[in-house]
């Protein structure tokens, strides 16, 4: 990848060669190595801030064949401060999915095209694992507690940390959650910015929970009040959307996969073009990563369902097992290869992929051949026959 003038990207590396093959991690991207290291705008024609050069290829971030015997990448910091020679600057989360990675890498062995389907697949909300006991008992904490809002709690105390379509708990976890973080922000920006702002402080928030020496809030009473409005706030959504009865309630009722078509917003094109809303399971900071808009649309709004549809999450998912001697890829898109919304292969793959099944891809001749349905020949004179 040396000479790619591309932006900065994660490369997980792997062969066969040798008895055991190798595995690596690498950067690509042009790097500016300048005199003061600087987050915010900087004075153009201060000299400190000239570029002194670039990043050499050889000291951007990498590994080759690491002791604990895995690589991941998931928006995780690539390298310490202490590791590297150069200021790091960027916006990588909490490294809890890179930490999801590794449990599963080194729990789920030896690996195969079915471990690897459970780590796509996983809804396991490790930042549950961190935090909930604490959120519960600052809730459990603060008295006063209706009963259904007792109930509530209890749900919680009993989960799993699965983000299924079918948990109370979840659906629960994931607004609260949300509302959290935006409270947070709220506490120093402006109501107009502040929700936006809240995607870029979901760490500094989960270190609110814990408590706050940093003087963030005005005391510790107005942090764990703030606290417990959003669980309120959380309680009141999901009952104003799905009803009173806390048994009802389910994850995948308000979360779903959004497959909009770019066009879909022209005038009356989106009855036509945008595909049927699929429930999805799982969060942001799963491994199956599925993030929401958390807008705050109310629950009476015919359009409240955009508040908890996916933005964010894969598309795309690949297995390649380099000692497979037929030489084979595993594959799953969400849709389907067509953008033709009536073609049949528009989402004649989205069923296996919610299901976490993939297609295998010979990439011998005479197998891809042999398991061709369809073929499509393009002639220099730009004329196409299928």
């Amino acid at each position: 990848v040396r000479g790619w003038l591309s932006p900065t990207f994660s490369m997980l590396l792997a062969d066969d060669d040798g008895p055991s093959g190798h595995i690596a991690f690498t950067n690509t991207g042009t790097i500016p190595v300048r005199g003061r290291l600087e987050r915010g705008f900087r004075v153009a024609s201060d000299p400190e801030n000239e570029w002194l050069g670039i990043v050499a290829p050889e000291g951007m971030p990498q590994t080759r064949d690491p002791q604990v015997g895995w690589l991941g990448s998931a928006n995780n910091r690539p390298v310490m401060d202490a590791e590297f020679p150069h200021p790091l600057s960027g916006t990588w989360d909490e490294g809890i999915r890179h930490r999801r990675i590794g449990q599963l890498a080194e729990g789920l062995t030896p690996h195969d095209l079915s471990t690897f389907s459970q780590m796509h697949s996983d809804v396991h909300v490790l930042r549950a694992d961190d935090q909930l006991e604490t959120v519960v008992s600052t809730l459990a904490a603060a008295g006063g507690l209706t009963p259904d809002e007792t109930h509530a709690l209890d749900l919680l105390r009993a989960w799993d940390h699965e983000a299924s379509v079918d948990s109370a708990a979840a659906a629960i976890w994931e607004i609260f959650w949300t509302r959290w973080v935006q409270a947070v922000s709220a506490v120093r920006f402006a109501p107009e910015s502040a929700d936006f702002i809240s995607n870029w402080m979901v760490g500094f928030s989960g270190h609110m929970l814990r408590g706050d020496d940093v003087g963030w809030f005005v005391s510790e009473a107005d942090r764990r009040a703030a606290v417990l409005a959003a669980f309120r706030e959380a309680l009141g959504e999901i009952t104003g959307a799905l009803g009173p009865d806390q048994s009802a309630w389910r994850w995948g009722a308000l979360h779903h996969i959004g497959l909009r078509h770019p066009l879909g917003s022209v005038g009356d094109l989106g009855q036509l073009l945008d595909q049927p809303l699929p429930e999805t399971p799982s969060d942001i900071a799963a491994l199956n990563n599925r993030g929401a808009a958390g807008t705050r649309i109310p629950a009476d709004d015919p359009a409240y369902i955009r508040n908890w549809e996916s933005t964010s999450g894969a598309g795309y998912r690949l297995v390649a097992d380099l000692g497979d001697p037929n030489g084979s890829a595993w594959t799953i898109t969400l849709e389907g290869q067509s953008g033709n919304p009536v073609s049949p292969h528009r989402t004649d793959q989205q069923a296996d992929f919610l299901a976490g099944r993939y297609h295998e891809i010979p990439l011998d001749r005479a197998r891809a051949e042999a398991a061709a349905t369809q073929r499509i020949v393009l002639t220099p004179d730009g004329t196409v026959r299928g």
